[in-house]
């Protein structure tokens, strides 16, 4: 894993924009170069060392507004269902998600 310095971010930001053909894959819209967003995996807690659970792994760009979203997702299971395994956010969105097909 290679960590990103500040003046790395642009570059691997307008890369992955260009290989996602400047396509958010949350929303499928076209992002505008000024509202892309790098997104990667942060900490899970302050005292956790850097690298751990995948902290600081790029996912790929965002438009902002889903970068928003997503953040807001996570923060919202890990408050209210103490969820914070990458494995066990997976569940409960793909039990969401039959959740909301089942009830269509």
């Amino acid at each position: 894993m290679i960590y990103l310095k500040t003046t790395d971010v642009k570059e691997v930001r307008e890369k992955l924009l260009e290989q996602q053909e400047f396509t958010c894959p949350l929303c499928r819209k076209t992002i505008p170069t000024d509202k892309a967003v790098l997104d990667h995996q942060h900490r899970q807690k302050k005292t956790d060392p850097i690298g751990i659970n995948g902290d600081g792994m790029v996912r790929g760009v965002l438009c902002n507004n889903c970068n928003q979203i997503e953040g807001k997702i996570a923060n919202a299971l890990k408050r209210f269902q103490g969820i914070t395994q990458k494995s066990d956010k997976i569940d409960f969105l793909y039990n969401l998600i039959e959740y909301y097909t089942h009830y269509r």
